[in-house]
């Protein structure tokens, strides 16, 4: 039931350690129907999120913006579409309901984790060099794993099949509402 975010790491040298959390329902803000994070880390901020359940969200189950994001052992599901808004509060023609994003994130190293039946993507990392997805089931999404903007990610042993557009695509960019071109698994 929270608004907007339900837990936030924010700012240099801030470090959030979650282990066995749930995160259930969380919408967007009332001012200008954005947000809805789970789980929100940005501006320098490192995130370790461990055996937790993230459903039912929107916007993200869990999110890296310019921030350290890693995961091990979590169920990302059920991610729902929330209006994109810009810091100065417009909302912008694009929606997310993405179970991870990384954007422009200065890490992140997914690993042993269930990301299913997100209403965008399963995993979405964008402008982020040296990502990790590691024995991570990715399904039921639209997308399954999307990189935009030169982002590099070091696939292993995942599975990402059963989503309904694309498995695996490319180039989409976070504001815009065409869908990602098609990239080799």
């Amino acid at each position: 039931g929270h608004r907007g975010a339900a837990v936030i790491a924010d700012g240099s040298g801030s470090r959030l350690h979650a282990h066995g959390l749930v995160v259930d329902g969380t919408g967007v803000r009332l001012s200008d129907l954005g947000g809805g994070h789970a789980i929100y880390a940005a501006h320098d901020a490192e995130a370790t999120v461990e055996a937790s359940l993230l459903a039912g969200n929107r916007s993200t189950g869990l999110a890296a913006d310019h921030a350290r994001l890693a995961a091990d052992r979590c169920v990302v599901r059920t991610t729902l579409f929330a209006p994109l808004v810009d810091p100065e509060n417009r909302q912008l023609k694009a929606e997310l309901a993405d179970g991870i994003l990384a954007a422009t994130a200065t890490g992140l190293d997914i690993r042993r984790c269930l990301v299913l039946d997100n209403q965008r993507a399963g995993v979405l990392v964008d402008a982020t060099p040296g990502a990790r997805l590691s024995r991570t089931l990715v399904t039921g999404g639209s997308y399954g794993v999307v990189l935009q903007h030169g982002a590099k990610l070091k696939l292993e042993a995942n599975a990402v099949y059963g989503n309904t557009l694309q498995n695996h695509a490319d180039d989409a960019g976070l504001a815009v509402p065409s869908p990602p071109a098609f990239a080799a698994p």
